[in-house]
């Protein structure tokens, strides 16, 4: 489940959610009302679901991705932190007709496997 904090946590259905997802993923951009959203929604979350993973989206540069995670790994040591780069490619995706695996076998030689 990726979780948009914009849309609160407060109704039944979301909480349910929340409660039954194998993980809650929480995306966050560089900057400060960002991060703050970002945390104030894993605080909220915390209460519902243990099994939460940060998410650095659409972000460039080594020096803004260090002083990203380690925003969060301050307050939340225990939860994963992965990073989505900036990728003009991801902008365009949206506008390609085949599904982002098509688009990647059609560009390998070798078979993709899609999964955890």
């Amino acid at each position: 489940m990726v979780f948009d904090w914009k849309a609160g946590i407060d109704e039944p259905v979301v909480i349910d959610a929340v409660e039954k997802a194998d993980w809650v993923l929480i995306p966050c951009i560089y900057g400060i009302e960002e991060v703050k959203r970002a945390k104030r929604a894993i605080r909220q979350l915390e209460k519902h679901n243990s099994k939460i993973v940060i998410v650095g989206n659409m972000e460039e540069g080594a020096e803004r991705t260090a002083e990203l995670r380690s925003v969060f790994a301050d307050e939340f040591p225990d939860y994963p932190f992965f990073l989505i780069r900036k990728s003009a490619y991801i902008q365009e995706v949206i506008n390609v007709p085949e599904s982002v695996h098509e688009k990647a076998q059609k560009a390998s030689s070798k078979p993709i496997r899609c999964g955890i």
